[in-house]
């Protein structure tokens, strides 16, 4: 078993010329563009790279460069690098090769051919070389022409996209400003009304109908409840009110259950701090009103 071993490593060593590649390189080409206009620059680029041995480095000896009859070459650039990967260090050639359109028409790259070896063995000459790649060179007018209606198409895009965010902004403001007046025009309104109700049921006071009265104030009192925070006046709803006016509900329902089915008659003072503190609680949300005036409003 080990001979058979023997013989196939040395039959694979002649077959490749005399010498063991640990890495082959790899080989890759780029196109800045494949359609061009008669007169436009275009670049090609081609990258090698390879890992890099110890005792033994790659040498390209030849290099034959890409071409097209539809192309003229105008200059070209090359670069070497090294990166660290994972298994070693890589080396690596950049070539850049730039035409200009010179003819229109379809038709290829040629692929470009690099001869190498290796320094231990400079005899020995590989090659490698990328694919064919498709160029298409079109006239001046029509490049300009494309080129004119791309740049319309943006400015038409860039221009709608404006108006539409101009549109949006447009609106926004104005439902902004629509709601604030809205608010503002409201603000208020539905405070005045219950002070404005309170003042009416001092009649029924006056006429010594307290039923009337605190059955009139209960009901004004729920009504706005409903109207401004949307509740109902299940425990559950009451509870979600602020605290002020949960207390000022309770304290108006507890009173107004006595009056209707005992016959109870409020103190005046007891009657003076219940409307007292519905009146002041009311006018603290209605802009422009301070204290002397609601009490004031009170008396």
């Amino acid at each position: 078993m080990p001979r058979t071993i023997s013989i196939t490593l040395i039959v694979f060593f002649i077959f490749s010329g005399g010498i063991l590649y640990a890495s082959e390189p790899t080989i890759r080409s780029f196109l800045d563009k494949n359609e061009i206009g008669v007169g436009e620059r275009v670049k090609f680029t081609v990258e090698m790279e390879w890992e890099q041995q110890k005792d033994s480095s790659i040498v390209v000896t030849q290099i034959t460069p890409p071409s097209s009859m539809l192309l003229k070459h105008v200059d070209s650039k090359q670069r070497t690098s090294s990166r660290l990967g994972k298994t070693g260090v890589f080396a690596k050639r950049v070539l850049e090769y730039f035409y200009i359109g010179k003819e229109k028409g379809t038709g290829n790259i040629t692929p470009v051919v690099i001869e190498y070896a290796t320094s231990s063995n400079p005899e020995n000459k590989r090659i490698i070389k990328t694919q064919p790649v498709s160029i298409k060179v079109i006239p001046k007018s029509a490049r300009f022409g494309r080129m004119a209606v791309k740049g319309i198409v943006g400015v038409l895009s860039a221009a709608l996209l404006f108006g539409v965010f101009v549109m949006l902004k447009k609106r926004i403001i104005s439902f902004r400003m629509d709601r604030r007046k809205s608010i503002n025009t409201d603000e208020g309104d539905l405070e005045r009304e219950i002070c404005k109700k309170l003042g009416d049921l001092n009649k029924h006071k006056v006429s010594g109908d307290i039923g009337a009265y605190y059955a009139g104030v209960e009901k004004a009192l729920f009504d706005y409840v409903k109207n401004k925070h949307n509740s109902d006046l299940s425990v559950e709803g009451i509870s979600k009110l602020p605290a002020e006016l949960q207390k000022m509900c309770a304290e108006c329902k507890f009173i107004s259950e006595k009056v209707r089915f005992s016959g109870y008659k409020p103190q005046e003072n007891e009657q003076n701090k219940l409307i007292r503190g519905i009146t002041k609680y009311m006018k603290s949300l209605i802009p422009g009103e301070s204290e002397e005036e609601s009490i004031e409003t009170i008396n």
